[in-house]
C-alpha cells in the first residue's frame, strides 16, 4: 500500500486535469478549424487560438485549485475513525468524476439517461455517486499506485503542453494589444441644407416574423400597439430577407447588398469583417449625418460587422443586457469578463461556451424565467445618448433582441396566450429551440410557440413606450420611423427556429412599416419587396443619391405611388461555402419569387420545391412534379447568376 502525501496529491491531481483541459482544447480547436477554415485566415485563427489557450489553461488551473481545497477539506473533515480513507482516495474519486463527465460529454452527450432509465436527474447522479464510492474502495489498496502510474505516463504530456503555453504568450499579447485598437469616424462640417434632412430611426427586432403580428393579420393579438400606430404609416405586406438567420441579413439591411456580394454568411463574432466601406450608414456620416448603433445581439454588432467606423455612437452589446440569476447569468457573466479583458468575441465565446463549463452551470445552477435581454435597455440608451446630444440630423440603428428565443417574456405577458405553466423557463426550452421535431411534437411546438407570441406583444408595448418618451426629446414632425426585423422564426415545417437550410416563409416573411411624419394616410403596399431595398430607400428619404454597389432599389417611388415594376425576390443560406477568395457557390439553399411562385433549390442535393402561394400560403403541396416547366423557369433565374456553380 503506498501513501501520497498531502503535497504530492494536489501536485498530481493539478498535472491530471491540466492535461485533462489542454486535450480537451485541442480537440475543441481542431474541431473548430474545420469549419472556421471557411471563411478565416489560418493566422487569425492562430492567434486566437493561441490566446484562448492561454486563458484556458489559467481557467483550468483555478478550476483545478478550487478542487484541490475541495479534496483537502473533505480530507480533513471526514473523521479517520469512522472509516480509512486517505487523501489519495478522495483525489481517485474527484478524478473520477470528472473523466466520467468527459466521457457523456465527448462519447455519449446525445444519450439522455433520465429518458432510458425513467430515473430523474438527482436519481441518476446518486446513484452514480455511490457506484463510483464503491469503485474507489474496491481499488483501496492499488489507489496510490494506480494515481502514481499515471503521473508518470503524462508528465511527458505536461512539458509539452507547458512549451506550448510558453509559445502561446507572445500571440496573446499581440493580440489583445490588436483587440483595443481604436477605430474613427471621418465627417465633414454641417450646412444649412444638412439641417432641413430628416432625422431616420431603423428600428430591427431580432427573429420577428410578420407571420405572427397582429398587424399583418395574426389571430393572437400580439402587436396592439403597431397595429394602431401603423394606420398612418406605409406598411409592405410581402417583405423578404435576405437569408434566415441574423448576420447575413443584418449586414444586408446596412449595405444594400446580397449576401452572394458582401460575403458575410458566417459567425462573425468569431471572424470579425475588417472595415466595411460600402455602407449605408458610411454613406449617411459622409453626408453629415450622426450616425447611432444601438445592438443587442452579439453577432450583428458594429465591430463583428465591420462598420464601427460608421458609426459615430455606439454601444458595446454586453453593456445592454441585464441578468440577475440562472444558469444563464452565470454563462454571459463569464463572456462578458473574459470580452472586457480582452476585447475580443471569439476567444469570450469559445471559453464560455464550452460544454465543459455550458454543461456544469447548467447543472449546478437553478433555472431561470428571466428574460437576459430586455428591450427596454435599447431604447433606454439611445435615448441617454439623445439627452447628451442634440445635433441633426442623425440616422440610428436600434437592434433588440427579443424576441428571439429563449422565449421569456417578463410577468404580465407570460402565459397571456394559455398554457402559463410549460416552457416557462430556459431550461424548459432548450430541448425544442432551433431543432428539427417530428409531427408528434407539432402540440408542443405550438404551445411554446405562445411564448413566443408573448414575447412579441411584450416587445410591442416596449416600442410604445420608446417611442411616448422619445416624442418628448425630439421634434418628431421632422423624425422618419422605419420598423422592421432581420429574418423571422418557424414553428412549423418540421423545424423550430431559425437558420439551417429552411427558408419557408415564416423564416423569411419580415415586417416592413415606415412612418412619415408628412404622411396622414396610411397605405398599404402589396408589392413584393426585399429587404436588400432597405437601405437605399433610407438614402432616397435623406435626400442623398443611391450608390451604384448596392443591389436594392429605394422604395419611394411606390410609396408616392408611382410606378414600380416587380423583380424576382432572393432569399439564401450559404454558410457552408468558403468566404474567402473568389469560389463559385455550390452548397446551401437558394428561394426564389416570382408572381404567384415561389422554388426553394438546395445546391447540393439539385433538387428543389416549388409552391403556388396564392392557392398555397402554408407551403404544404409540392409542384415540382406537377408544373416543371415553371419550376425551370425559376430555376434558370438562380443558374443565371454569376455567383452560382449549378449543374445542368
Amino acid at each position: 500500500m503506498e501513501n501520497i502525501t498531502v503535497k504530492n496529491s494536489l501536485l498530481i491531481t493539478l498535472r491530471i486535469f491540466f492535461v485533462l483541459f489542454s486535450i480537451i482544447f485541442l480537440h475543441d480547436a481542431f474541431f473548430k478549424w474545420d469549419g472556421y477554415s471557411f471563411y478565416m485566415e489560418g493566422t487569425y485563427f492562430l492567434y486566437n487560438a493561441s490566446l484562448t489557450f492561454v486563458l484556458w489553461s489559467i481557467v483550468g488551473t483555478v478550476f483545478t485549485l478550487i478542487l484541490c481545497i475541495l479534496i483537502y477539506i473533505a480530507h480533513r473533515v471526514i473523521p479517520q475513525s469512522l472509516i480509512s480513507l486517505r487523501l489519495e482516495h478522495i483525489t481517485f474519486y474527484f478524478t473520477s468524476i470528472f473523466l466520467l463527465l468527459f466521457i457523456k460529454w465527448k462519447f455519449v452527450s446525445q444519450i439522455s439517461f433520465s429518458d432510458i432509465t425513467g430515473l430523474s436527474r438527482s436519481n441518476i447522479v446518486t446513484i452514480c455517486v455511490f457506484l463510483l464510492v464503491g469503485v474507489v474502495w474496491f481499488f483501496n489498496k492499488h489507489t496510490g499506485k494506480i494515481i502514481k502510474e499515471v503521473d508518470n505516463r503524462i508528465r511527458p504530456l505536461v512539458w509539452l503542453f507547458v512549451f506550448i503555453i510558453i509559445l502561446a504568450i507572445p500571440f496573446s499579447v499581440s493580440n489583445i494589444m490588436k483587440g483595443f485598437s481604436v477605430s474613427t469616424y471621418v465627417q465633414h462640417g454641417h450646412t444649412s441644407a444638412d439641417k432641413e434632412r430628416p432625422n431616420i430611426i431603423f428600428i430591427s427586432w431580432d427573429a420577428l416574423t410578420s407571420l405572427d403580428m397582429q398587424a399583418y393579420g395574426y389571430n393572437y393579438s400580439t402587436t396592439p400597439f403597431i397595429s394602431e400606430w401603423s394606420r398612418e404609416a406605409v406598411t409592405f405586406n410581402k417583405v423578404y430577407s435576405s437569408s434566415n438567420w441574423t448576420v447575413p441579413t443584418t449586414m444586408t439591411m446596412m449595405t444594400g447588398q446580397q449576401p452572394w456580394t458582401h460575403k458575410v454568411w458566417h459567425e462573425a463574432m468569431f471572424d470579425p469583417v475588417d472595415d466595411y466601406e460600402q455602407s449605408m450608414p458610411a454613406v449617411l456620416l459622409s453626408n453629415n449625418y450622426t450616425t447611432y448603433a444601438i445592438v443587442q445581439n452579439e453577432q450583428c454588432n458594429t465591430d463583428a460587422l465591420g462598420l464601427s467606423k460608421a458609426f459615430m455612437f455606439k454601444d458595446r452589446y454586453h453593456t445592454l443586457w441585464s441578468t440577475t440569476n440562472g444558469w444563464m447569468h452565470h454563462i454571459y457573466m463569464i463572456k462578458f469578463f473574459i470580452y472586457e479583458i480582452t476585447n475580443n468575441q471569439m476567444v469570450a465565446v469559445w471559453i464560455s461556451s464550452h460544454p465543459v463549463f455550458w454543461n456544469l452551470m447548467n447543472f449546478l445552477i437553478d433555472d431561470s424565467d428571466e428574460n437576459i435581454a430586455p428591450a427596454e435597455n435599447v431604447y433606454d440608451s439611445f435615448l441617454e445618448h439623445l439627452s447628451h446630444n442634440k445635433k441633426q440630423p442623425f440616422f440610428a440603428w436600434l437592434h433588440t433582441f427579443p424576441p428571439h428565443y429563449d422565449y421569456l417574456p417578463p410577468k404580465p405577458y407570460m402565459g397571456k396566450f394559455g398554457n402559463a405553466d410549460q416552457f416557462n423557463t430556459n431550461r424548459s426550452q432548450r430541448n425544442f429551440l432551433n431543432l428539427k421535431y417530428n409531427k408528434e411534437q407539432q402540440p408542443e411546438i405550438d404551445i411554446l410557440r405562445k411564448r413566443y407570441d408573448e414575447f412579441i406583444l411584450y416587445s410591442d408595448q416596449q416600442f410604445k413606450k420608446f417611442l411616448m418618451n422619445l416624442s418628448e426629446i425630439i421634434d418628431m414632425s421632422n423624425t422618419i420611423i422605419i420598423f422592421s426585423s432581420d429574418h423571422g422564426e418557424s414553428f412549423s415545417h418540421g423545424y423550430q427556429g431559425h437558420s439551417g437550410y429552411y427558408l419557408h416563409e415564416p423564416t423569411v416573411r419580415i415586417p416592413l412599416i415606415i412612418k412619415i411624419p408628412q404622411e396622414k394616410k396610411g397605405k398599404i403596399i402589396d408589392i413584393p419587396v426585399a429587404q436588400v431595398d432597405i437601405a437605399p430607400t433610407i438614402l432616397a428619404l435623406a435626400g442623398i443619391p443611391v450608390p451604384e454597389w448596392m443591389e436594392g432599389r429605394s422604395l419611394v417611388p411606390v410609396i408616392e405611388g408611382s410606378d414600380f415594376d416587380t423583380r424576382p425576390i432572393f432569399s439564401m443560406q450559404f454558410i457552408k461555402n468558403s468566404a474567402i477568395g473568389n469560389n463559385l457557390i455550390n452548397k446551401g439553399v437558394v428561394a426564389v419569387w416570382e408572381d404567384n411562385y415561389k422554388l426553394i433549390y438546395k445546391l447540393e442535393e439539385n433538387k428543389s420545391m416549388l409552391f403556388n402561394l396564392q392557392d398555397d400560403p402554408y407551403e404544404t403541396r409540392n409542384l415540382q412534379n406537377e408544373k416543371p416547366e415553371i419550376a425551370q423557369q425559376l430555376r434558370n433565374l438562380i443558374k443565371n447568376k454569376k455567383h452560382f456553380q449549378i449543374p445542368d
